[in-house]
């Protein structure tokens, strides 16, 4: 437990919450918007003080989570180049 109250970011607590945030948002990663994503990521980070609420966690990939780290998501996108805001894959009939 957390001096604030909540609980540790880890164990069962982080699998229950993360297997409801992919069961309830589905696998497309809110960072690079490609389907596969495996891990909860907080918008506003805990560190922050960002809650462990649905519309505070959206799915992303393991390696997009880690890149983005104690920043916001806002902060993440602004340090990144418009390649990087894609919110479909390209499409393969091109």
């Amino acid at each position: 437990m957390l001096s604030d109250g909540r609980p540790d970011w880890g164990g069962r607590y982080a699998a229950d919450i993360t297997a409801t945030v992919l069961a309830v948002k589905g696998t497309r990663c809110c960072l690079c918007g490609l389907d596969g994503a495996t891990t909860a990521d907080h918008d506003i980070p805990r560190s922050l003080g960002g809650p462990d609420t649905l519309d505070n966690l959206d799915p992303a990939h393991r390696a997009c989570n880690s890149s983005k780290g104690k920043r916001t998501r806002a902060q993440w996108f602004a340090d990144r180049p418009l390649t990087y805001r894609t919110q479909t894959p390209a499409s393969r009939e091109w």
